[in-house]
């Protein structure tokens, strides 16, 4: 389809007569840049369909990502609620732990891992 129509010039085409003009009209139909009028009409009718059957896709899509979007702001809400509570005010002291444990944190003496 994205080719183009070298340029003929219009002396060849009069010089060749009613030969050269039937012979540049079957070359126009086995390239196939010249269609008959009920192919054209086939090809713009898929052509329609296809458009209408893709305008309902992207519509169907649209639906389900507007559905999507209250999902989307409560769970960014809760995320960053959870990172802000999950972050440390100050950072974590450990003097103030053992304190807090009545010394200092002695490793396990008969090998197991806490």
């Amino acid at each position: 389809m994205g080719w183009a129509l070298p340029p003929i010039p219009g002396d060849w085409v009069i010089q060749g007569g009613a030969v050269g003009l039937l012979s540049f009209v079957a070359l126009l139909v086995f390239l196939g840049w010249l269609i008959p009028r009920s192919t054209h009409s086939k090809q713009i009718a898929q052509l329609e369909r296809d458009r209408d059957q893709w305008r309902e896709v992207a519509l169907k899509a649209m639906g389900h990502a507007e559905e999507l979007l209250p999902a989307a702001h409560i769970t960014s809400q809760v995320t960053r609620v959870l990172a802000e509570r999950a972050a440390p005010a100050t950072p974590f002291d450990v003097a103030a732990v053992e304190r807090a444990l009545g010394g200092a944190a002695q490793p396990p003496t008969d090998g197991s891992p806490g």
